[in-house]
Order: structure tokens, then sequence, then C-alpha cells
């Protein structure tokens, strides 16, 4: 009986090892093509934000030295605000003096 099991055991194909060696050499290159890969994107990460934040230090740097300041800045949108709306309610008044020249009258013509 020892002999039958021990027969049985030793007897597998060839060709199940290899094959069950080729599905292994896949799962680690698999494994091996995820490890680069998530590698690779975190390098890519790390140097994309890093160069934005270079960016924003060279921006803020510029905003600091700016020539203008705050109050500047609300002066300046103030008047160009003040003269849109003049503008804007001069052409307003033109049209309503152009409506108030030509009223519309009824007609006299006989029916």
């Amino acid at each position: 009986m020892d002999k039958n099991l021990t027969d049985s055991v030793k007897k597998r194909n060839p060709l199940v090892r290899i094959g069950v060696l080729c599905l292994v050499c896949c799962v680690i290159a698999f494994l091996a093509l995820i490890l680069s890969f998530a590698i690779w994107a975190t390098v890519s990460f790390q140097h994309t934000v890093s160069s934005l934040q270079g960016r924003v230090e060279m921006l803020e740097k510029e905003c600091s030295h700016s020539v203008y300041n705050k109050q500047e800045l609300h002066e300046l949108i103030n008047s160009k605000v003040e003269e849109l709306l003049k503008q804007k309610l001069k052409t307003e008044i033109t049209k309503r003096d152009i409506g108030q020249r030509f009223p519309r009258e009824l007609c006299q013509c006989p029916q």
C-alpha cells in the first residue's frame, strides 16, 4: 500500500510543472510591472508638487513686491467701475431722450 501511495505522488505530469512555472513567472512579471508603475507615479507626483510649490513661492514674492497695494487697487477698481457706470447711464439717458423725441401718435387716417 505504501508503494502505491508513493507511486501516485511521484507521478506528476511535467507539463503541469511547466504550466505552474509559467503561471508563477507571469504573476511575478505582473507584480513587477505594477510596482514599477506605482514607483513612477509617485516620483512623477512628487516632481509635479515640487515644481508647483516653486511657482507658488515665485508668485508670492511677486505679489509682496507688487507696485500696487490693496488700497491703490481698491481705488483703481472703484474709479473704473464709476467710469463704466457713468458711460452706461449716459447711454440709457440717450435712449430715453430718443424715445421722447419721437413719441408715437395716433394715426388720423380716414377709415
